[in-house]
């Protein structure tokens, strides 16, 4: 796979359990489903039904995403990243609740903890807005039994002009 530059070209989320990106670049994608729920680059189930996305070595440059809640540039729930980059001037915005750069929302319930993890991974000049529950990386984690600490290891990064706010 070589890099793909969607500019000038409509791009539909698609469905996938896991991306390996082999170290390409995904670029100019723009999605703009400002009234719906569940809007990203990867769109699984309209539920949260435990799947998790798992992404590797991936990405996106200059994204452009808009829905309403559970808005997230990889997947917009339950999301594993490692080794992946939002960069570009990118923006992730929500008119609703569940807003984050790599994804919405995560749930996991005490057996899944380990499998929701991010590492190695960063977002850059990436605008993210939402009403509530909005973050940078995932706009909210949610544990269904215990008090589970969130998986995220120091390689993390934000970096150059981010920002992120509720509305």
């Amino acid at each position: 796979m070589n890099d793909i530059d969607f500019q000038n070209h409509t791009f539909l989320p698609f469905a996938a359990r896991s991306i390996m990106g082999n170290g390409k670049t995904l670029s100019n994608i723009s999605i703009d489903w400002s009234d719906e729920d569940y809007v990203s680059v990867v769109r699984n189930d309209d539920d949260l039904s435990g799947h998790i996305c798992s992404f590797m070595n991936l990405t996106l440059d200059n994204v452009q995403i808009k829905g309403h809640s559970y808005v997230g540039a990889l997947s917009h729930t339950n999301v594993k990243a490692d080794n992946c980059k939002i960069k570009g001037n990118s923006s992730i915005i929500g008119q609703g609740d569940h807003v984050g750069g790599l994804a919405g929302y995560n749930e996991f319930d005490g057996d899944s903890f380990g499998l929701l993890s991010i590492s190695n991974s960063s977002i850059e000049s990436c605008e993210i807005k939402g009403d509530n529950y909005v973050g940078g990386l995932v706009g909210k984690y949610t544990c269904r039994r215990g008090g589970h600490q969130i998986p995220l290891q120091s390689s993390l990064r934000l970096l150059n002009s981010c920002s992120s706010a509720a509305k």
